[in-house]
């Protein structure tokens, strides 16, 4: 994640969150994706033996949808800086797309092949906000993201977030 120094990267004051902080927007975009319904979770926290991290320094989680799809996460604070932080797979219809700290995208499978890389973290602010203003301004009652999908997200969160420190 960029300007996130290798101390940030473990200080506890950073770590507390990390589901709802960083991974958050990332079950937002599976959900907005695959656009089918979550049936199963999983969760864990990778505790290396030699080194003491908040359990959300460090863990990767799994959803797997109605529709067959199935999307991981793996955020690591472990490993190499120069790996990154954040991993995204999205898994459908023959198609895998890999998305590394919001920065380099790449798509593999039938007629789906797209290799995209930003110089910047892009999480949508931008659109959102102006997607939500241009609503206020042709119709007042349209919002960019459903209330239901808000919910899922928040709920998808809280789940995952416990499962986590239940270990």
């Amino acid at each position: 994640v960029e300007g996130l120094s290798p101390v940030e990267r473990v200080n506890p004051e950073w770590s507390c969150g990390r589901v709802f902080s960083d991974a958050s927007h990332i079950i937002d975009l599976f959900l907005y994706l695959i656009d089918s319904k979550p049936v199963s979770i999983s969760a864990e926290s990778i505790k290396p033996n030699n080194i003491d991290l908040f359990p959300t320094d460090n863990f990767t989680f799994q959803i797997c949808f109605s529709d067959g799809s199935i999307a991981s996460f793996v955020l690591s604070s472990i490993g190499s800086v120069e790996a990154g932080f954040e991993r995204m797979e999205l898994n459908f219809d023959k198609t895998t797309i890999i998305c590394d700290d919001l920065i380099d995208l790449k798509g593999y499978g039938e007629n789906n092949s797209f290799h995209e890389v930003s110089r910047r973290p892009d999480l949508g602010y931008y659109d959102l906000f102006n997607d939500f203003f241009d609503g206020l301004i042709e119709n007042p009652r349209r919002i960019p993201v459903t209330y239901q999908r808000m919910l899922m997200v928040e709920k998808l969160s809280i789940i995952i977030d416990n499962l986590i420190f239940m270990g």
